[in-house]
């Protein structure tokens, strides 16, 4: 399903996703089941599903806070706050994804902060800031392409 999303190909990630997040529920497997509705909401996102999206986020928090583990944490609110922005509260989730990439540094979550930064900056791209977002996102490729991460640096250097 990930592989699908990041292909734009939102369609065939649905079902995917959609299946996976049943089955962790069934299981109750949180922490896989808020990582799975994440996702799921960002394929909902991206298929202007936004009421979707918008339940699918939830599950994913409520999920994630029966769980210790932080990347399904992370996973949940990054969904959380992309679902919040394009539901018209921007600031909210700007401030909000701030608190997480806080704790993504904190803990050494590269891979996460990175993620963060790409919604905040993306986020802020579309509210109208776009010299904060372009500072963002540059910083965010220069750094990722540092470290090797390529895919988050392509993301953000798009994105500008």
């Amino acid at each position: 399903a990930n592989l699908d999303l990041e292909e734009g190909q939102a369609t065939e990630a649905e079902p995917l996703a959609k299946t996976a997040a049943d089955e962790f529920d069934k299981e109750k497997v949180a922490d896989n089941g808020a990582s799975a509705y994440g996702l799921l909401a960002l394929i909902q996102l991206k298929a202007n599903k936004l009421a979707d999206a918008r339940v699918s986020a939830s599950r994913a928090v409520s999920l994630s806070q029966q769980t210790n583990y932080k990347p399904p944490r992370f996973d949940a609110a990054v969904a959380s706050g992309r679902v919040q922005a394009a539901a018209g509260d921007p600031a909210g989730a700007l401030r909000m994804l701030e608190t997480v990439r806080a704790e993504s540094v904190k803990y050494g979550y590269v891979p996460y902060d990175f993620e963060v930064r790409l919604a905040m900056g993306e986020i802020e791209m579309k509210a109208g800031k776009t010299s904060s977002g372009r500072a963002r996102l540059a910083q965010l490729e220069k750094d990722a392409r540092q470290k090797g991460y390529l895919r988050i640096a392509e993301k953000a250097k798009a994105a500008l």
